[in-house]
């Protein structure tokens, strides 16, 4: 299959100057495109949440919040 994909390459020189000229001119089109930040936004993500625990300080509320959401965004399964 290689093979015959380099015969048809090599006879048809012309067709694949041409499609190697579309992808080129297709990248420097999508480079163009690209958005460029002089200055990226480089500020920690923050998540607010609201929850009711009676019987818990805030503190703890915190903790046990804070806890879950970081192992679940770290992949790993937490128990509820």
């Amino acid at each position: 299959m290689l093979e015959q994909i380099l015969k048809t390459s090599i006879n048809r020189r012309g067709l694949v100057l041409i499609f190697v000229a579309m992808l080129a001119g297709l990248g420097v089109w999508n480079y163009s495109r690209l958005p460029i930040d002089a200055v990226p936004d480089i500020t920690n993500v923050q998540v607010v949440v609201f929850t009711s625990a009676p019987g818990y300080t805030p503190l703890e509320v915190e903790q046990v919040v804070e806890l879950q959401s970081l192992l679940e965004r770290a992949g790993f399964e937490v128990e509820p």
